[in-house]
């Protein structure tokens, strides 16, 4: 199933800040492409638990990338992108 990916302005502007290479933002974007045909074990896809419950998780390199789905609509809300160390305290 493809989903619709909605990413967050607050993602747009971390991928389009000249912070990160061009080879790490052109692999997170191919890993969104992958979230919105639905290859979540590909992905290695995790759900979350405690004051994450919803959201789900995967990994490229040291960023994460977290967002939530809702089967419904088949839309998939992307919310949160960066490193482990400051992507959970939001």
């Amino acid at each position: 199933m493809k989903y619709k990916v909605v990413v967050h302005k607050r993602v747009v502007k971390y991928l389009n800040l000249n912070r990160l290479p061009r080879k790490e933002r052109e692999i997170i974007k191919s890993s969104l492409e992958s979230l919105r045909e639905g290859k979540f074990k590909e992905l290695k896809v995790k759900k979350m638990y405690g004051e994450w419950e919803g959201y789900c998780r995967f990994k490229v390199g040291d960023k994460r990338v977290i967002f939530w789905l809702d089967e419904v609509e088949g839309i998939i809300y992307v919310d949160y992108i960066g490193v482990r160390g400051d992507i959970y305290k939001k």
